[in-house]
């Protein structure tokens, strides 16, 4: 990752959280700073031990898991302690009252809104990404002998809900196999269209993939599979903060080219 992108991802975390202003401003101040310490080094070991010196990590401590739980930022873990601390001065007001967490919530939706270039309608806030596509899975009415469509690189949590759906209900997961590694789109849009069937009803895909970060073609399998009728399912937490998100982006898909059927 190169430091411009660490700083973007450090600074799309700071833009959902519901902060009070002098929240905000202090956390600005400090990601300039950082940004500014960060131009002014040359050597690429320096950058790093400058970034290394924003999170609380052990000394010796090599941390690469961020799809599961990623290493939060030093300045992050200060705003959150001073809020809590606030909030704790008087639970009810900051938890109920139109100025508390709750009166906050549409501000962030509008936020997440913006950043993901989405319709308002089309955000729902959740706890985690896990709920997130647990509820999606769950509240398709599926029936025995329907298919999903995914591979064998998916996240765990992105996976339970259509697990479940399959000993609740009895519908067939297809997984299709990702090559190491994938030459192209095509290449994947191919085994995609290879897989599907008359009774695949959705195909779920990460954005960017858990396992290897391979970047999904999803505009093009949108292309693919909604003259269908088949539902796209996108498990999409690896991808805000690193790449830019554009939703209705998946409504304008690029051009492809002819596919085997």
């Amino acid at each position: 990752m190169k430091r411009r992108t660490f700083v973007k991802s450090m600074a799309a975390g700071l833009a959902g959280l519901p902060l009070a202003p002098r929240y905000a401003a202090a956390l600005n101040e400090q990601l300039q700073l950082l940004t500014a310490d960060l131009t002014g080094l040359t050597a690429e070991p320096a950058r790093w031990r400058r970034v290394r010196d924003e999170f609380s990590l052990n000394p010796g401590l090599i941390h690469l898991n961020c799809g599961t739980i990623g290493a939060t930022p030093r300045p992050i873990i200060e705003a959150l302690c001073t809020l809590l601390h606030d909030y704790e001065s008087s639970p009810y007001h900051h938890a109920f009252q139109a100025t508390g967490e709750y009166g906050q919530i549409e501000g962030v939706r509008d936020k997440a809104t913006a950043f993901l270039k989405a319709g308002k309608d089309e955000v729902a806030l959740t706890q985690n990404t896990t709920e997130g596509m647990n509820g999606v899975a769950t509240g398709i009415d599926l029936r025995e002998g329907d298919e999903i469509l995914t591979t064998h690189h998916e996240h765990g949590g992105g996976m339970s809900g259509w697990q479940y759906q399959a000993k609740r209900c009895g519908v067939k997961i297809v997984q299709l196999k990702i090559p190491p590694p994938a030459q192209s789109a095509e290449q994947i849009l191919q085994l995609v269209a290879d897989h599907l069937t008359k009774r695949t009803r959705v195909c779920f895909f990460c954005h960017v993939e858990t396992i290897t970060g391979l970047l999904m073609p999803l505009a093009q399998i949108a292309a693919l599979i909604q003259p269908k009728g088949i539902l796209l399912v996108c498990d999409g937490a690896q991808a805000p903060g690193m790449i830019d998100v554009d939703v209705k982006a998946l409504d304008r898909p690029p051009q492809i080219g002819p596919l085997r059927r």
